[in-house]
């Protein structure tokens, strides 16, 4: 398993077992029954903590997103899809609201889905 650490309180795992299963896959967005989200890297727009310097960049490899750390989801300032961490950073996306919305209930619901 890699930890990737962004700040002290925002890390995101990555367990190499099952990360080439679902980086092969054809999705855009798709969730787990372990409460995760995947989104694929090019869908991406930004991960950022406004008022920071600090952010990070999505090397070619899903995001996996927690939706326990999630607390709402929005349109940012700039009209981008967003979900809002509890812990202040903020994970802008190329999809719908609808698609980014049905990730968000399907993954705190623990349920298998691609939804695009």
């Amino acid at each position: 398993m890699i930890i990737l650490s962004l700040t002290e309180d925002f890390f995101i795992c990555f367990n190499l077992n099952n990360f080439t299963e679902n980086y092969r896959m054809a999705y855009i967005i798709k969730t787990t029954s372990d409460g995760l989200i995947y989104i694929k890297a090019s869908f991406v727009i930004h991960v950022k903590k406004p008022n920071s310097l600090e952010g990070a960049k999505v090397l070619g490899q899903p995001l996996v997103v927690n939706a326990g750390n999630i607390a709402f989801l929005s349109f940012n300032v700039e009209g981008h899809v967003t979900y809002f961490m509890a812990n202040g950073f903020e994970i802008s996306v190329k999809v719908l609201f609808e698609e980014a919305e049905e990730a968000f209930n399907c993954a705190q619901a623990r349920m298998e889905r691609i939804v695009r």
